[in-house]
């Protein structure tokens, strides 16, 4: 069976999509099981974003007909305090009647050799850990990034904040919290200068500039049913830090968990110069968490990954943008 690989092009949008779902309703299978049934929505959003690179958006064809597609994301990512390109692979998706055809094999194999040659470092997915690592990829290479924080231990004080739309005036205050927070944290995923990059079209999470007498102190990303399941913290110094923790603790009510959810490093300085209140601080690695190196010669990401496997290094922090939230 002969495969051609080659770039989307706009009149193969309809088709990526009906792959994409078709490949992904395993609930009609496994009535049990997660369905990522959103991802061909995905996909169509990031074609929006400014980042979005469509010769890294690859379909496969069997005589003349488009059977799978895999998307290979732009991202720039900071390790070891440096900032390098890199790539998300996913979605991938094989129509059934193709599946376990070499199909994806091709896909993979393709679209390294494309993102090598366009200078990306590495390529990084959430994925089966018994399929990928035949591609290069290495598991255990990053996962769960968070700090727990008791609500008991939150002291009242002034919670009369105000949120507003993130407006494209944010941007660069935003960027700057960001950087204070994330700067020294491995594979972070550097949010760019599109208003994409900070609010969420998910119908259930708030993305929000947080003001105190219309001053910008911080900025949060929460679920609107679950205050304490945070997906974006940053404040732009240490008192902002403390109204905003109580101010989730505040809005979070008597009937939701005990516990507030912060998607940040233990290591980050920012954690340690900002949060004085106590903490547990969850750090591990995922075997679905992989890395394939694309440029064998970069000594920080080789560095890295050889680093986390022995144990002599702690994780990264991966945080998904808010692009990527409507697969979840």
């Amino acid at each position: 069976m002969k495969i051609t690989i080659r770039a989307e092009k706009i009149t193969d949008y309809a088709r990526i999509a009906e792959i994409n779902a078709l490949a992904f309703a395993a609930y009609i299978r496994e009535p049990q099981s997660k369905s990522f049934v959103s991802e061909f929505a995905m996909v169509d959003g990031l074609r929006h974003s400014p980042d979005f690179d469509p010769e890294l958006s690859l379909v496969a064809e069997v005589a003349g007909e488009v059977v799978g597609h895999a998307l290979f994301y732009p991202f720039a990512m900071l390790v070891g305090g440096q900032e390098l390109p890199a790539v998300s692979l996913g979605p991938i998706a094989v129509a059934p009647t193709h599946q376990k055809t070499g199909v994806g094999g091709a896909l993979i194999d393709h679209g390294h050799r494309i993102a090598r040659e366009k200078g990306h470092t590495f390529a990084f997915l959430l994925g089966h850990p018994s399929y990928y690592p035949r591609f290069g990829y290495q598991t255990n290479m990053f996962g769960a990034c968070s700090l727990k924080m008791k609500r008991a231990d939150i002291p009242a004080g002034e919670t009369q904040l105000e949120e507003r739309l993130v407006g494209l005036e944010d941007i660069e205050f935003l960027r700057a919290m960001w950087r204070d927070w994330f700067h020294d944290v491995d594979l972070s995923i550097v949010p760019g200068a599109s208003i994409l990059d900070w609010i969420t079209h998910v119908e259930h999470i708030i993305s929000t500039i947080v003001a105190q007498d219309g001053e910008r102190i911080g900025y949060l990303r929460y679920s609107k049913h679950d205050p304490t399941a945070v997906k974006m913290f940053l404040a732009r110094d240490k008192a902002a830090t403390q109204l905003l923790l109580q101010y989730l603790h505040a809005k979070a009510g008597d009937g939701e968990s005990d516990t507030l959810n912060l998607p940040l490093h233990p290591n980050a300085h920012a954690v340690r110069e900002y949060i004085d209140l106590p903490y547990a601080s969850e750090l591990t690695t995922w075997d679905a968490g992989m890395i394939h190196i694309l440029d064998e010669e970069n000594e920080t990401i080789q560095a890295y990954c050889a680093g986390v496997r022995r144990g002599e290094r702690p994780p990264g922090c991966v945080l998904y943008p808010p692009s990527i939230e409507v697969a979840e």
